[in-house]
């Protein structure tokens, strides 16, 4: 059964870039392998872009995948960890929107998420941390705290590549810094590139950098900075 033709169009693009033409075959048993190739690459390129981080060492948090204000789950009295659902990737909190347990509207505790290392380590703060697919509090939950929705803005998992799902093509902004991880990963293999190879790399890169650059540009805090006299 022939692809999607997103998925097959993707494919194409991604062979345009490493071979600089489209493939004649891509109806035959050999092109429908090719396809099937270029998504299991598709998902290996997904695995990176989720994992890249900033120059300080933190997860880029794409504003691309994030959700403002999810709903993760209620808590009780004396919980100290809540489970998450498999498709949220990072819990995402700062100064001025932390982690919040809501009851009836109302915000009855605030958390920071930190580090492992630093759970309970930071003075005057409730803490979290994020270990796997489980938020673990820095203290058990109180009475008052009882019952309440745990809210905080999260990242979520790219969409991996199916035969019948095409989501991540729409999803990583922009199209172009998948392609281009996929076409250095392909072409990684192939001594006969050469010096082609190297390009790849450097142009997937510098789009990169730009795109991380981009994406903190977003996501400034509103303090205004002031000079100290």
């Amino acid at each position: 059964m022939p692809y999607p033709a997103q998925i097959t169009n993707f494919a194409q693009s991604v062979n345009l870039i490493v071979k600089n033409r489209y493939r004649d075959d891509i109806t035959s048993s050999d092109g429908q392998a090719f396809i099937e190739s270029i998504m299991d690459w598709g998902n290996q390129a997904l695995d990176e872009l989720e994992s890249i981080t900033d120059v300080d060492g933190s997860p880029v948090n794409w504003r691309w995948l994030i959700t403002p204000n999810e709903e993760l789950g209620s808590v009780s009295t004396d919980d100290t960890e809540l489970e998450l659902d498999d498709d949220i990737l990072n819990v995402v909190t700062s100064a001025d929107r932390p982690l919040k347990i809501v009851k009836d509207g109302v915000t009855v505790s605030t958390w920071q998420i930190v580090s492992p290392d630093q759970l309970g380590a930071v003075q005057g703060q409730d803490t979290a941390t994020k270990v796997g697919q489980s938020i673990f509090f820095s203290r058990a939950i109180k009475s008052d705290e009882n019952g309440g929705d745990v809210i905080s803005d999260i990242t979520t998992i790219i969409p991996r590549f199916t035969s019948t799902n095409s989501e991540a093509i729409n999803t990583v902004k922009p199209k172009q810094l998948l392609l281009l991880c996929i076409a250095k990963n392909v072409s990684l293999p192939d001594i006969v590139q050469g010096g082609l190879n190297p390009a790849y790399v450097q142009k997937y890169n510098d789009l990169l950098q730009s795109a991380i650059t981009i994406n903190r540009a977003s996501s400034q805090s509103n303090i205004i900075q002031r000079d100290d006299y």
